[in-house]
Order: C-alpha cells, then sequence, then structure tokens
C-alpha cells in the first residue's frame, strides 16, 4: 500500500508498469483495478520482489478508513490550529492543537514508508501535549491529526539521530 492509500503491485516477469488499486476498501468493481496503472522508467526485473501478504487481517483501527499521508485536501497544520514543534525533533515532540471540542483526535504517524509508527490519542481537555519518539529511527515522518467529525489535517516532521 503506498503512502496515498493505492496498492501497488507488479504482474511477474520483467515489466515497466505497476497495476493500481484505486479503492482498495471497496469491494468488487468499486476497487478500480486499472491495469499498467503506473509506468516504470526502466522494467522492474532487477528490483525487489513486492509479494502481497495477503493474510495481515484488519488494520490497527478497524472501521477507520485508509487516510492518506499525502493529500491535496488536507488542510496545512499552521492553518488549521495544530503546531507540531521542535522540527527536527530528537526526543520528543510537543503537539499544540486548537480545533474545537470534538470528542476524540487522534495523531496517527507514518514513517518514509506510509507504515504507521504511531496512534496517539489526543486529550480534547488540553491544548497541548508531549508525544515520545522514544524507538524511531531518525528520517522523514508524516502525521495526521485526525477527530471523526470534521477531517484532519497534516503536516511532516523530521527525527534525527
Amino acid at each position: 500500500m503506498g503512502p496515498d492509500c493505492k496498492i501497488y503491485g507488479l504482474a511477474g516477469g520483467d515489466t515497466r508498469y505497476f497495476h493500481v488499486i484505486h479503492y482498495p476498501d471497496e469491494p468488487g468493481l468499486a476497487c478500480q483495478v486499472e491495469q499498467r496503472g503506473l509506468p516504470l522508467p526502466t522494467p522492474s526485473g532487477a528490483s525487489m520482489p513486492s509479494f502481497p501478504n495477503y493474510r495481515l487481517g484488519p488494520v490497527d483501527n478497524p472501521g477507520l478508513p485508509c487516510s492518506p499521508v499525502v493529500s491535496a485536501g488536507a488542510a496545512p497544520a499552521e492553518e488549521a490550529g495544530v503546531s507540531v514543534y521542535p522540527n527536527p525533533a530528537k526526543d520528543n515532540l510537543i503537539i499544540e492543537y486548537d480545533l474545537g471540542k470534538e470528542p476524540e483526535y487522534r495523531l496517527l504517524l507514518f514513517n518514509a514508508f506510509g507504515q504507521l509508527t504511531r496512534t496517539i490519542n489526543l486529550s480534547n481537555e488540553s491544548t497541548s501535549q508531549a508525544v515520545s519518539l522514544h524507538g524511531l529511527p531518525a528520517g522523514a515522518y508524516w502525521y495526521i491529526v485526525y477527530d471523526a467529525l470534521s477531517g484532519s489535517v497534516s503536516g511532516k516532521i523530521i527525527i534525527h539521530p
């Protein structure tokens, strides 16, 4: 699965295309499979294999649809009342938010491969929270501050050693 919530895959052999499943959460034809949907600049024969694991089961947050890491529709965090600092960070992040009194907020933190690395519930009784980065390797990360009623805001951070 890519950071845009689409599934990309090779059809074996030496090919110059990825097939794309545009809406993997939808059943049947509604998922919109596109063969040869993403052309590659070189043949894939010498690249790493891509064998999907079909036995993964539901994601950690059943009922929560895939939230894209990169989204043209999400408001930049600074415009939507969210500040995440320091950036770059080393040990901790401070999240300041003023998003109203929705019942539940979550911070989802993704690594550069689009893998969910942390889910942090944010209290609506406070306007800031410290988040430990212990155990995360240095690199680029994307975050989404998500609430069930009004959508999400996103941004990126760098974690340095």
